[in-house]
């Protein structure tokens, strides 16, 4: 899903260049970004002016000109950079979330953390007291797999980003130290939390600084556009958690096999019986950062009660479990609420359009799923702290309401899966889930469309009949348009198949007629 917005706030590209050589990602040179210039943002508060404060670099922009070239040093390009989440004990890319990481301290060691997912709406603020070793933080950069670290430039060539060079991480952003500001870090909280947090802006004013930087980064570089009220906001204290280190969950093999290294044969695949994506990274993190029996006895009763009724009422098990399946990934497709796409964006970006009817679409689906859901949740034999608060939670009056103002505009016959499947499905649903009669040029394509679908399917069955092949496939891609999938070698096909490759057990090709459909179809 891309929350990009192209235009809003828009200062050029700020992307470095790669190095025309090719070294290692800890001996690679900064590039310079003196030159690249956005609006300023000049910060003020307790942490901006603190101890440690350098001069900046030249320029007005966001980023600096490291003081020396030094291996290493500054932003290492993308391309050579950290994975996507999927490091040595990520746990697997399919539930690995990729994160962006904002980091500061003060000169009595204590660090202020401000993550951002890219596929959910949730920023995690954090702030400790850590030892020489960092031994808090490189916890966390592990539990979160971080994919890019953010820096104030006072701390470049410092003993943070020394320790950030020998490890994994070493993918880092650095930017001035003004905009690490928790003054406006707190006004931007106020701003675009969605509801309210157990934060105390005093004791807190390193985590509130590295949020206000990392909400400003991904504004001017990634081009964010954060809604009013779009995210929301957790903060995280390390008493809540019993600390891991990166050692400690290697050796326990808690999220991959350290002989095998699958991801299936550990700890987290064994208990890995999840329904839904967001259970399953759910499941990572609480393996990654176990609550604290000491300051968080609570909420492990609380959970622990839940799970003794489900054992104990096998029936609403399954139900519950059934239900659960239907749904698709609820933090990706909310994610899509940072955004606030202005008119001028929307009308150019057919791409932007696509990706929104699919979370319409899938949150249509959501919202068909809750009903049944909160029916056997009702239907368990005892009732307890969770239990409740989900019933409360699906019983709420806005539900009914969004799914009024959805049915006004999308057709539920065509509404299903979430948006997702194959990809020919899903050009299918977004071209038929609008109703009928509310515009009339979209009437026209949706004729257009039909029409050339069935032309396309009669094509591919003449085909398999002329030239006696047993199986013809449509498939349908942003890239090709419509083309053709046939089990059988590419040098067996007849002249007439075209653009003809091998992909898995299957040969992707088209043919002139079938190109000319795709064309009148796209």
């Amino acid at each position: 899903m891309s929350m990009r917005v192209p235009g809003s706030g828009s200062v050029g590209s700020l992307n470095p260049h790669t190095p025309k050589s090719g070294p290692t990602p800890r001996q690679r040179k900064t590039p310079r970004l003196s030159d690249m210039q956005t609006p300023s943002l000049s910060g003020g508060g307790k942490h901006s002016g603190g101890a440690g404060s350098g001069k900046h670099a030249p320029g007005s922009g966001m980023y600096t000109t490291p003081k020396t070239a030094k291996a290493g040093a500054g932003r290492t390009p993308r391309s050579q950079g950290t994975g996507r989440g999927t490091g040595p004990d990520s746990g697997g890319a399919k539930v690995a979330e990729t994160f962006t990481v904002a980091v500061t301290e003060n000169r009595h060691r204590e660090v202020g953390l401000a993550f951002l997912s890219m596929s959910s709406p949730t920023i995690t603020l954090s702030q400790f007291k850590d030892t020489a070793r960092y031994s808090c933080l490189t916890t966390y950069l592990e539990s979160y797999a971080a994919s890019e670290i953010i820096l104030p430039d006072t701390l470049e060539n410092g003993g943070l980003h020394t320790l950030l060079l020998k490890s994994k991480h070493d993918f880092v952003t650095f930017i001035k130290r003004s905009h690490f500001s928790d003054n406006k870090g707190r006004d931007l909280l106020s701003h675009i939390s969605a509801g309210g947090t157990d934060l105390d802006a005093q004791d807190a004013y390193l985590a509130l600084a590295s949020f206000n930087a990392l909400v400003r980064y991904t504004q001017f570089d990634r081009k964010f556009t954060y809604a009013t009220k779009s995210c929301r906001i957790i903060y995280k204290s390390p008493s809540a958690y019993l600390s891991l280190d990166p050692m400690t969950i290697h050796n326990m093999e808690l999220v991959r096999n350290v002989r095998s290294g699958s991801p299936k044969e550990s700890l987290f695949g064994v208990l890995n019986h999840c329904k839904t994506s967001m259970g399953q990274k759910l499941l990572r993190t609480t393996i990654l950062q176990p609550l604290s029996s000491t300051t968080q006895h609570t909420t492990i009763m609380d959970r622990q009660d839940f799970v003794d009724i489900l054992i104990r009422s096998e029936e609403a098990f399954f139900d519950i479990s059934e239900r659960l399946s239907g749904f698709p990934d609820l933090e990706l497709m909310c994610a899509t609420t940072l955004c606030t796409i202005s008119k001028q964006d929307f009308a150019v970006s057919i791409e932007g359009c696509q990706t929104l009817i699919t979370k319409i679409l899938a949150l249509k689906t959501s919202l068909n799923a809750i009903p049944p859901l909160l029916d056997a949740l009702r239907n368990l034999a005892e009732e307890c702290t969770l239990s409740r608060s989900f019933i409360a939670a699906f019983s709420s009056p806005r539900i009914a309401a969004i799914r009024a103002e959805i049915d006004k505009v999308l057709d539920d016959t065509h509404v299903s899966g979430g948006g997702g499947g194959k990809t020919l499905n899903v050009q299918a649903q977004r071209c038929m889930a609008v109703r009928p009669g509310l515009d009339t040029l979209l009437d026209v394509a949706r004729q257009t469309f039909q029409h050339v679908s069935q032309e396309v399917y009669s094509l591919a069955q003449s085909y398999a009949e002329e030239y006696e092949i047993g199986s013809i496939k449509v498939a349908w891609s942003a890239r090709r348009g419509y083309h053709l999938s046939i089990k059988t070698d590419p040098a067996s096909l007849p002249d007439v198949f075209l653009q003809a490759y091998r992909q898995g057990n299957s040969t992707l090709c088209t043919t002139e007629d079938m190109a000319s459909l795709s064309t009148r179809g796209g």
